[in-house]
């Protein structure tokens, strides 16, 4: 990793100590109370570092988990975000942020202290070539269901983030695109390298197996008795259980507003899949409106709340933040994420190997 020069790294750290100071003192003229001024001011002084380190002078809708900066879009945001090369063009969810702790302001990352305590069991499941993000590829291969040749991506980020790397969940050589990545706990924090980010890289991924995933999961069941899946399911057991541990938490204030809208359920077991996600979509669709229009919650606020009793209106970011906290009161684990769309229609006609412009407007939460 190339050493950080020390004016540029001077005057990020200036830039965004100023705009913290400011931060300060809007909060304070809105009638924030004091007690609410540290998860703010920890994740727009944070932002404030990103906004200078990693982000081009485009605007970007992606808020990365800030729900202060989800207001209203009011541009067509036609300008190009990333330019991706398949070898064998696919449409596919480009994941980049992750947030796994809900407040009611942001999401966050996970506490690393609760992470360290699984520290001892993903050094033996990245020993054992078991990677989360490479989990729908490797259950895909492992039962034999993708006869096409692995897609070969180039990506050249060219207006988002490029705190993220954009990487399919379809991803097949996860430790192969940062060898340190081997020996981090979990499977969202992407880090990447140098002050500025990346914005050139390339990876290899399966076809788009999501529409595939509920096919995959009976096939690995029926075959749970052969060698290679019962290896296979004993590795994701662990990583199932972290996952459950970590990923399943909801604030005891969220639990009780959400048992308000969706009445009782008991959280020590989870509803079907297929139940909960019935649910919740109908839930969304008869009490929320999708719309681009709706203003930004008011500073020390609860975004979920202001969602779904005040607004009533929202887009990506306010229906994946209601979704995924539905999910979890379900008891099933689910995370918030951001990235961008590569749809049926952009590869429509597209050669191999030619080149894909994605557009600021494809990105979704």
């Amino acid at each position: 990793m190339p050493k950080r020069k020390l004016p540029e790294v001077c005057t990020v750290t200036a830039s965004a100590g100023l705009m913290v100071a400011v931060t300060l003192l809007i909060l304070s003229l809105a009638g924030v109370k004091s007690s609410e001024y540290a998860a703010i001011l920890r994740t727009g002084s944070l932002q404030a570092m990103d906004e200078l380190r990693y982000h081009t002078a485009k605007e970007t809708i992606l808020p990365e988990g800030n729900f202060l900066k989800a207001g209203k879009i009011e541009k067509e945001h036609n300008d190009i975000a990333l330019n991706v090369t398949m070898s064998t063009p696919q449409s596919y969810y480009l994941r980049g942020y992750v947030g796994e702790v809900y407040t009611k302001n942001s999401w966050q990352k996970a506490d690393a202290s609760k992470l360290y305590t699984y520290r001892d069991t993903f050094y033996w499941l990245h020993k054992e070539n078991f990677y989360g993000q490479t989990q729908l590829a490797d259950v895909a291969n492992l039962l034999d269901d993708n006869l096409m040749e692995p897609n070969d991506i180039t990506i050249e980020n060219v207006n988002a983030s490029s705190k993220y790397l954009y990487m399919p969940y379809e991803l097949l050589n996860y430790q192969d695109v940062q060898e340190t990545y081997a020996n981090e706990i979990g499977d969202s924090r992407d880090t990447v390298q140098g002050i500025k980010g990346e914005r050139n890289y390339h990876y290899m991924a399966w076809q788009n197996e999501i529409k595939n995933y509920p096919t995959l999961v009976q096939n690995l069941s029926l075959k749970e008795d052969s060698g290679d899946v019962k290896d296979y399911l004993e590795k994701e057991s662990y990583y199932n259980a972290f996952v459950y541990d970590i990923y399943t938490q909801i604030p005891d204030s969220t639990r009780n507003m959400l048992q308000n809208h969706l009445g009782k359920f008991d959280s020590t077991t989870h509803m079907s899949y297929e139940e909960a996600k019935d649910n919740i979509l109908s839930y969304l669709s008869e009490h929320v409106i999708y719309s681009t229009g709706v203003s930004a919650m008011p500073a020390g606020g609860d975004f979920l709340q202001y969602f779904l009793e005040e607004s009533g209106s929202g887009y990506s970011v306010h229906y994946a933040t209601a979704a995924v906290m539905m999910f979890r009161y379900y008891g099933i684990p689910a995370r918030y994420v951001e990235g961008y769309l590569v749809t049926p229609e952009d590869i429509s006609g597209v050669e191999e190997g030619s080149t894909i412009s994605i557009p600021e407007n494809h990105a979704h939460a």
